[in-house]
């Protein structure tokens, strides 16, 4: 199973079941940002600076799971933009932008660096409302919806969600799966799928 650990993080989850559930209106923006200095994680360590052992570099180490939230979210996309730069001369992309077409015109911008600090939020916007919360796991999200009484009333609303563990949901669910001979929530196609962006994305950069 990929290790798609933002899936398991409970504000996310609950922002994705609120867009299936048509609680903003159709889809309209997702944007989403994920980055630090490379040298703030002091566990990482350095194949990820040679493009021949990591396969890429700042787009595929963390965007990857960006695009992986965009799909899960919005469905299947386009690539429309890919900007890259090597500003540290590893030879691989240490920041980079994408920008994905999702069904029914939605669109997805999403920003990953290895340079400097981005903040790690995701917001998803529709006709009929707006969700915001940290891609990296909180205690809540900020959601407005028009067909809402209460944001009608009150306005924005603070929804609390449980705080756990994503990689420990995420370890869990693989044995439980294991076990009991179900499929993972993070199928083999969605993983296709992100790596497709991905690639599409290397091509655009090549034929640059």
């Amino acid at each position: 199973m990929a290790g798609h650990s933002r899936r398991f993080n409970p504000n996310l989850e609950l922002a994705k079941t609120l867009v299936a559930g048509g609680r903003i209106g159709t889809l309209q923006t997702i944007g989403a940002a994920l980055g630090s200095p490379y040298g703030s994680w002091p566990t990482r360590t350095d194949f990820r600076r040679q493009r021949t052992l990591s396969g890429g570099g700042v787009l595929l180490d963390l965007g990857i799971h960006l695009i992986d939230l965009a799909l899960w979210i919005g469905g299947n996309a386009k690539v429309l933009r890919y900007e890259a730069t090597d500003t540290l001369g590893w030879g691989v992309e240490n920041d980079a932008e994408v920008e994905l077409e999702l069904p029914a015109d939605a669109r997805a911008k999403l920003s990953c660096s290895y340079t400097h600090g981005l903040n790690r939020t995701v917001r998803i916007r529709g006709t009929g409302g707006w969700i915001e919360t940290s891609i990296d796991g909180a205690p809540d999200i900020i959601f407005w919806g028009r067909d809402s009484r209460l944001c009608r009333r009150a306005g924005a609303q603070k929804i609390a969600v449980a705080e756990t563990d994503p990689y420990t949901r995420q370890i869990q669910h693989f044995v439980d799966c294991l076990v009991s001979n179900q499929p993972f929530v993070v199928t083999p196609e969605q993983v296709l799928n992100g790596l497709e962006v991905i690639e599409r994305c290397y091509a655009v950069a090549r034929a640059a």
